[in-house]
């Protein structure tokens, strides 16, 4: 009997059988055979494995080293064995064992014939373990997910995989015989394409990103690893390339950076807002006090007005800048959007002028939104204005909603959106549309396109701060000469319980009650206490928390409201607002802030109940809210 085996190279060390002849009978599937220096490993074959030499058992019934088969070998009639080593490159892999039922059978001319034997097994298995790791490698490259591709040496494609074809539009059969140039985009220079072909040259592998161009002209990015192939004696005899397409990646990457950019703008925008806003409460009053204090006809009742109308105008934009950056109050319930455009249907049809059509999609079945309708009207009016500027020759406004739902793979195409239901609104116009450049800048603060004096580039940043405020995304699709949509995106059936609304504000402002005012900016305090002493009010003022609380515990006098500052160094108004209610339960507390901070506002939506008044606040603002809060006089 006569049989093959390969040395595995595991902990065990077994000699596995591949092939066999001649009176087997089953011993290789019940004798165990390796080629570890054990008993079990001293046999001819474990021996020939690890010396690369011929060894014999000279006779089953006496020899020692054959003590382990004994058994199994007399049952087969086995006397003697001879094993020839497999050797490739000075590396035993494998052996040739022969079995013989005559003791000492081998002589020298059967030694000879069994050598070359096992030489010629050695080559021909290692030309299949070639051939399969060939073939391996083979089906490996065509399942690959990276393009590969070979090049002769003038350049000329030989071969590419299917994820080249995948990704290029192109064939296999399009492809071979081709030069690479065929993917040439025109994104490059001649010297990128100079410099790695010398890199080539040299015998260098080359690395870099290159921006090809598909079979349908549309563009992609691949990260490519361009190498030389050389054959064993070093000379190079073809080029292989693997390429990745990165595409997707450098835009998910994009979108990252500028949302991370539009954040740290936002954050900027809302801390100037909020310390503006104290100023502009201070020149909003004291214009008024002036006013109140000139007669109709007087000669600087014109300047009043004009630093009046100033201070709104600053007013405006500091809520431009609030909505922005995510940080104004929201008072919102559940919306739905065909609503809301049927309500403000005719204004929007007056807004784009009569050589504008608009034209309306809506959805019958969709889904509710949770959000402050005043602000998603300001969010239409903005976008239906610069559609109407985009097309100063007449065109087409497009509006859609529908529902959609984000599974975790779509949503992580969008930086910042999680998966779930959402209401889409498209709006898309026939306009002059915008360049990459423009595009990439178009919601951040103050950035226009506009003339001097048509703008003030806050419009698209408000309605971005509202939709992201919302729990929403926005995007942005636009070419030059081709007009722009833009797809909002609002969370569908979001958890977010109903703001109860203010009841209706009573005409009669004036009243006797006793307020706290607490606020840490001295123009502030003094503003405040001058509004409501002249309504009639009793009026006690603090500069701080500890301070408001220790006048609290020291007075006996009763104190009907607290007007209080949001964001205090040492104590914030909320921590402020549970101390004194320890103090005094039926206080009431009215918060005072440019911006509401999270421990009066989650995401800048108000918990039911909580009574809020947006700086900057006007006379009548103040007072309107101080008897709201009270209750009628």
């Amino acid at each position: 009997m006569c049989w093959v085996g390969l040395a595995e190279h595991d902990e065990h060390r077994r000699v596995r059988p591949i092939a066999c002849a001649g009176h087997e009978e089953g011993y290789l599937s019940v004798v165990d055979i390796v080629w570890s220096d054990t008993p079990h490993g001293r046999g001819p074959t474990g021996v020939a494995l690890r010396t690369r030499r011929p060894a014999i058992g000279s006779d089953f019934e006496v020899d020692p080293a054959l003590a382990p088969w004994r058994a199994e070998a007399r049952q087969r009639g086995y006397r003697t064995s001879l094993a020839l080593p497999l050797v490739h490159e000075g590396k035993a892999f494998g052996s040739i064992t022969t079995y013989s039922g005559v003791p000492e059978t081998f002589d020298d001319n059967e030694m000879r014939i069994l050598d070359q034997l096992s030489n010629d097994v050695s080559y021909g298995a290692h030309a299949l373990r070639q051939r399969a790791e060939r073939e391996r490698l083979a089906t490996a490259i065509e399942q690959a997910a990276e393009a590969v591709v070979t090049t002769d040496l003038q350049g000329t494609i030989t071969y590419v995989n299917p994820a080249f074809e995948a990704v290029t539009g192109y064939s296999r059969s399009e492809a071979v015989g081709q030069n690479p140039r065929l993917l040439k985009s025109g994104a490059h220079d001649p010297s990128f394409y100079k410099t790695l072909w010398e890199t080539l040259l040299k015998g260098a592998t080359w690395r870099g990103r290159i921006v090809n161009r598909k079979k349908d002209g549309s563009l992609y990015t691949d990260e490519a690893t361009l190498s030389p192939v050389r054959d064993p004696n070093g000379e190079i005899v073809s080029y292989v390339g693997v390429k990745r397409d990165i595409s997707r990646d450098l835009a998910m990457e994009a979108q990252l950076l500028q949302a991370q950019k539009m954040e740290g703008i936002g954050r900027l925008a809302g801390g100037v807002a909020h310390d503006f806003n104290n100023i502009l409460t201070v020149i909003l009053s004291f214009s008024g006090f002036i006013l109140d204090a000139l007669p109709e006809g007087h000669a600087l009742r014109a300047d009043a007005l004009e630093i009046e109308k100033a201070g709104k105008r600053a007013a405006a934009l500091t809520r431009q800048l609030l909505a922005f950056s995510r940080k104004q109050v929201l008072q919102v319930r559940p919306v739905h959007l065909n609503t809301v455009l049927a309500d403000l249907d005719k204004m929007l049809r007056r807004i784009l002028g009569e050589d504008i059509a608009m034209a309306q999609d809506l959805a019958p079945d969709l889904g509710l939104i949770t959000a402050d309708p005043g602000q998603i009207e300001q969010v239409f009016v903005n976008l239906l204005v610069n559609s109407r500027d985009a097309m100063p020759d007449g065109g087409t406004v497009t509006l859609r909603t529908s529902n959609v739902d984000f599974t975790a793979d779509e949503a992580a195409q969008r930086p910042g959106m999680a998966p779930g239901a959402f209401v889409r609104v498209t709006i898309s116009d026939t306009g002059i549309g915008m360049d990459e450049g423009t595009v990439a800048h178009i919601f951040e603060p103050f950035f226009t396109t506009k003339e001097r004096g048509r703008g003030t580039g806050l419009g698209l940043s408000t309605v971005y701060g509202i939709v992201q405020q919302t729990g929403g995304l926005i995007e942005v699709a636009s070419k030059l000469g081709a007009g722009t949509t833009f797809h909002l995106y609002f969370p569908r059936g979001a958890a977010h319980a109903p703001i109860e609304q203010s009841p209706e504000v009573v005409t009669q402002l004036r009243g006797r009650e006793a307020v706290l005012v607490v606020e840490d900016d001295e123009a502030v305090r003094h503003v405040a206490r001058r509004i409501l002493e002249s309504a009639g009010y009793t009026v006690l003022t603090a500069a701080s928390g500890r301070e408001a609380v220790a006048l609290c515990e020291s007075l006996s006098t009763k104190i009907d409201l607290v007007l209080s500052d949001v964001v205090m160094p040492g104590m914030s108004g909320r921590v402020l607002a549970q101390r004194l209610t320890a103090l005094r339960p039926n206080l009431k507390i009215l918060y005072m802030s440019g911006y509401p901070d999270d421990a009066i506002a989650r995401h800048g939506i108000l918990d039911p109940g909580t009574h809020f008044a947006n700086k900057p606040v006007t006379r009548v603002d103040l007072l309107q809210k101080v008897r709201e809060v009270l209750g009628a006089a």
